[in-house]
Parts: structure tokens; C-alpha cells; sequence
């Protein structure tokens, strides 16, 4: 049986599943809450992992990320996707998100290019 996740789909977003046997179904309570605590305690541990030590990542430069949220931000608003009247919480969660992947230069590169490829118009044929 799996926990948080019900249907492949679901599954194939998931970072990390954890299954549990569900060979006793009259003490299928019992292993499901089992099953959570040891999913919780799994995930506690991992977020509590120290990083690989003796590497150190070079991050993007606080000047380069900016340039790139404003970039996106224009591009979005390009599109359509942002309304900067009513902008309500999408780029302090994209902030957020970003924020938690720890962009090197490269990276912020890459994510750049993309958007950038996305705004040019796109070739017949």
C-alpha cells in the first residue's frame, strides 16, 4: 500500500515513496500509521542531512538572481500569465522555490536561455 500517493500519476511526481507491506489486512490501521511515522521520521532526516561535505557550490550572485526574477517576472507579464495589478503571491512563491534550489550561475543561465528561446517566434516548417 502507498503512502500520500494513490495513483501512478501522483506517484510519478513524488520525490520519494515510501511503501509498506499490507500483507495483514485486520492490522492495516496499524501499519499504515506505521508506515507514516516511519515516513515522517525518513523525511525529518533527510531534511536534517548535513549537505555533502568539503563540496562548496558556487550560488549565483545576489545581482544575477535578481536580474533574473525581474526578467521572468516581464516575461510572464509578457505572456499573460502575470496581471501586475493584481499580482497576488506568484513571485514570492517562485522566489520561494527558487530560493530552496539554490541556483548556481549556470543554472541561472540555463533558466534565462530557456526564457528567452520561449520569447523569440517560433519557426514555420
Amino acid at each position: 500500500m502507498a503512502v500520500l500517493v494513490e495513483t501512478n500519476f501522483e506517484r510519478s511526481y513524488a520525490r520519494g515513496v515510501r511503501d509498506c507491506d499490507d500483507s495483514h489486512s485486520l492490522k492495516s490501521d496499524l501499519n499504515l500509521a506505521a508506515a507514516v511515522q516511519v515516513f515522517a521520521y525518513e523525511l525529518r532526516a533527510a531534511a536534517e542531512a548535513p549537505r555533502m561535505k568539503g563540496v562548496q557550490r558556487r550560488l549565483a550572485a545576489h545581482e544575477q538572481i535578481e536580474a533574473f526574477y525581474e526578467y521572468l517576472e516581464q516575461m510572464m507579464t509578457d505572456i499573460g500569465f502575470l496581471n501586475r495589478e493584481h499580482p497576488r503571491k506568484l513571485m514570492p512563491r517562485l522566489r520561494r522555490l527558487f530560493a530552496r534550489a539554490e541556483l548556481g550561475p549556470e543554472e541561472v543561465n540555463i533558466l534565462r536561455g530557456i526564457l528567452k528561446a520561449l520569447s523569440r517566434p517560433r519557426k514555420n516548417g
